[in-house]
């Protein structure tokens, strides 16, 4: 009897001592899997976070670049026999400064939308400036604002503004963009300390704003037009 006893007693303990360790192998396994999983998703965050700083580095390194003015479209009958203008502001809006101001030379419109319809053209070259101006360098979180303004000998008339965050875009980072519509508008976008005020122009009784602006932003090779030393790895 003590020895049937014993044998399973010392069964019992084999048994509990084979289940622990089978289980402590399946708790091994679980938390290895898991580790594995949380290592995989904390890369993935490191390599967000990495990408996202870099990428804000890279709207933050200085480039020189240019700003052409192509033509603009459908400004309406107050644009028709006047010389034309656009200025172009390149406008740092968070800290409430203008950076780089550029003025086109006059342009005379070329053809009244009237006969533009009469014609069957749906689009007209109203005015064509094809100028080009260089930015000595600024950072990538700043905004290109064309206005377009009718020459006067009193004061210049406001035909309309449109405006690109170049902050939301990669403009400034690739090469090979393309001309850029914009829309041109009745606000008047203006900073505290800027060059650009409201009383250069007069508003145009009950003139409705109307028509686009083309311009086209080109970035140099980065690989010799870079604004300051390196000192760190190249950001292209």
């Amino acid at each position: 009897f003590s020895s049937a006893f014993r044998f399973r007693r010392l069964e019992r303990a084999a048994h509990k001592h084979i289940l622990r360790m089978i289980r402590g192998y399946i708790h091994r396994a679980r938390f290895k899997k898991i580790i594995a999983k949380v290592m995989r998703v904390q890369a993935a965050t490191r390599r967000h976070i990495c990408r996202r700083d870099f990428q804000a580095w890279r709207h933050l390194v200085k480039r020189p670049y240019y700003a052409r003015v192509h033509h603009a479209t459908d400004l309406g009958e107050n644009a028709v026999g006047h010389e034309l203008k656009v200025i172009i502001t390149i406008m740092d809006v968070h800290r409430h400064r203008q950076l780089f101001r550029f003025d086109s030379s006059p342009m005379a419109a070329a053809t009244s939308p009237a006969k533009a319809r009469k014609r069957g053209s749906s689009t007209v070259d109203v005015v064509r400036w094809d100028q080009e101006f260089l930015v000595p360098g600024t950072p990538g979180n700043v905004t290109v604002v064309a206005t377009v303004v009718r020459m006067d000998a009193q004061a210049d008339k406001f035909l309309g503004q449109g405006h690109i965050a170049v902050r939301k875009t990669d403009l400034l980072l690739k090469l090979g963009h393309g001309p850029i519509e914009l829309q041109l508008r009745t606000q008047l976008l203006t900073v505290r300390d800027s060059e650009f005020k409201l009383k250069e122009m007069k508003q145009i009784p009950d003139h409705v704003p109307t028509g686009k602006v083309l311009i086209e932003l080109g970035v140099l090779n980065s690989m010799y037009s870079m604004c300051g030393s390196l000192v760190v790895p190249h950001p292209d």
